[in-house]
């Protein structure tokens, strides 16, 4: 076996060192690179279904390896139904099973609800006036008609820690008016919207109470417990068994309610980013929708964050922020964005593919890698210097481009030169800094304004840990109220508010039929 060749011996390799060599020589070497090239390629094509790797380590946007693996051919063997009639041999073939969706089926037998705790309070509801007349009614005139129970719990304070679960029964009473029309109390419950979510009801007739309900979406977003280990939490430690179609309710019923906020975090998000000094941060990371391929888009200010499902387009972006908005945006190198006039361009992306060039085992790339990484270190160096020293948004337009305006230049033509590099990743990157030249160095001009989008990748990082374990969501409708429970969590969260307590009063509100309450405002604004 060739012994393999280290990184050391394969920096030096070059067109010119192999035309030096005697053909003996080069079929000695040639061997070796062979033997490491094989090793290499076998390496690359590992993945969870041929080796011992996690099937976690899988790209989301790769599919089974049922859906693209081919059969072997195999030898021809003799058929037993060898003589058969036509008709004969198309009804001995098994029928195709059907793909069905997770969940009950359609005629499946259902379960009732099985758990009865016991009642800890009471709650009276009477009509107060005639549904017809508009008269004032008596409530000892009053009789019960019906009644239901509600479990709910009361979230721990500083003064009293823990949490209390409570079971109420609210009692419903109808009334008869002396100009003879009977009247009753009927809790609210909306239409479902058969646009944003089918069969999803909102009302005040549910077994989960509203602090409840924002616990298990809490649970299953901040916390990313499945469905049946939100189930096994509620059940052992506050003996609430809940089936997990009651639990997806409740995450469907949450988001259903908070649909009229969606107008008012894109409102809030895009004036941040139009005020004086604001930046908005754009990032996408892939996501799957019952196993189609779509990104997961973030969009992030200094107080708030909106997230959404879809397509990795122009049109995406527009939708969200108009073709006319006239912020910063701060994104990294995808083309999408290179339409906006005001683009800054993330460095953290731009450094860490120089040090990988220069870790590389091409001489022109080390080479390329090497100078990029010290002539961003010098104007990084240059630009946290004049934040230390004044910081003053406005005050040193142009003052830094001008200092370095040589040596741009020497750059700008050394990139020009190397995007004619025969190595991939050194042509790459030259291209990426020829193509998005005023973006990434617009930060000379305006040197108060950020230099990475850790901002939006920070925003990120929390789901994708959620979409190693859930796969990412099962239809568009889940989708949309994933991206929409996420962005009001995020947007308290950045604010400094409890997401739990607000979007239990949007629950409540909104079984009420009341106006929602608006997003809370950031703590000592």
């Amino acid at each position: 076996m060739p012994q393999q060749l280290k990184d050391h011996s394969l920096k030096q390799l070059n067109s010119q060192y192999l035309a030096k060599l005697t053909p003996e020589e080069l079929l000695h070497l040639s061997t070796k690179l062979l033997h490491d090239l094989k090793e290499a390629r076998e390496q690359l094509n590992q993945n969870p279904s041929n080796s011992s790797r996690p099937p976690s380590s899988r790209f989301p946007w790769e599919g089974p390896p049922s859906a693209t693996a081919q059969p072997e051919p195999q030898a021809p063997t003799a058929r037993i139904d060898e003589g058969l009639s036509p008709a004969i041999m198309a009804s001995t073939k098994p029928a195709a099973k059907a793909k069905r969706k997770a969940g009950k089926q359609p005629g499946a037998p259902g379960y009732g609800r099985v758990w009865h705790p016991p009642v800890d309070a009471d709650e009276h509801h009477c009509p107060s006036h005639c549904e017809a007349c508009g008269r004032p009614l008596e409530a000892a005139t009053c009789r019960v008609y019906s009644a239901y129970d509600s479990v709910d719990i009361r979230f721990g304070s500083a003064e009293q820690p823990g949490l209390t679960v409570i079971t109420t029964r609210h009692h419903l009473y109808e009334n008869t008016c002396t100009c003879g029309h009977g009247s009753r109390h009927v809790p609210h419950r909306a239409v479902p919207d058969p646009c944003l979510y089918p069969g999803v009801e909102v009302g005040e007739w549910r077994l989960i109470g509203a602090n409840l309900a924002a616990l298990i979406v809490h649970l299953r977003l901040r916390s990313r417990l499945s469905l049946r280990l939100t189930q096994e939490l509620l059940r052992e430690v506050l003996g609430i068994p809940l089936s997990t179609g009651v639990l997806q309710q409740c995450f469907e019923e949450a988001a259903a309610s908070a649909i009229p906020l969606e107008d008012a975090l894109v409102e809030d998000l895009l004036a941040e980013a139009t005020a004086n000094g604001g930046v908005l941060y754009v990032d996408e990371t892939s996501w799957k929708e019952r196993g189609e391929a779509l990104w997961l888009w973030t969009f992030v200010t200094t107080l708030s964050v909106c997230f959404y499902v879809g397509q990795r387009t122009i049109e995406m972006l527009d939708n969200v922020i108009g073709g006319h908005f006239g912020g910063w945006l701060m994104s990294d190198g995808y083309t999408a964005y290179r339409h906006h006039p005001k683009r800054l361009r993330c460095w953290a992306h731009l450094i860490r593919k120089a040090r990988g060039l220069a870790e590389s085992l091409d001489q022109d790339g080390r080479a390329f890698g090497h100078f990029t990484l010290a002539w961003l270190g010098t104007l990084q160096a240059d630009i946290d210097a004049w934040r230390e020293a004044d910081g003053t948004p406005g005050t040193a337009t142009g003052v830094i481009r001008q200092r370095h305006q040589a040596k741009l230049a020497e750059f700008r033509a050394r990139c020009l030169t190397q995007a004619e590099s025969a190595h991939d990743k050194t042509a790459a990157l030259a291209k990426e800094f020829i193509n998005d030249w005023e973006a990434i160095f617009r930060i000379l001009d305006h040197p108060w304004l950020p230099l990475t989008n850790n901002e939006a990748e920070r925003a990120l990082r929390h789901w994708v840990i959620l979409r190693k374990t859930n796969h990412g969501t099962k239809s568009a409708t889940g989708s949309r109220a994933f991206a929409l429970l996420a962005s009001i969590s995020g947007t308290c969260r950045k604010r400094g508010q409890s997401a739990l307590a607000y979007l239990a009063s949007v629950i409540a509100a909104a079984r009420a039929n009341l106006t929602l309450p608006p997003l809370p405002q950031a703590v000592g604004v």
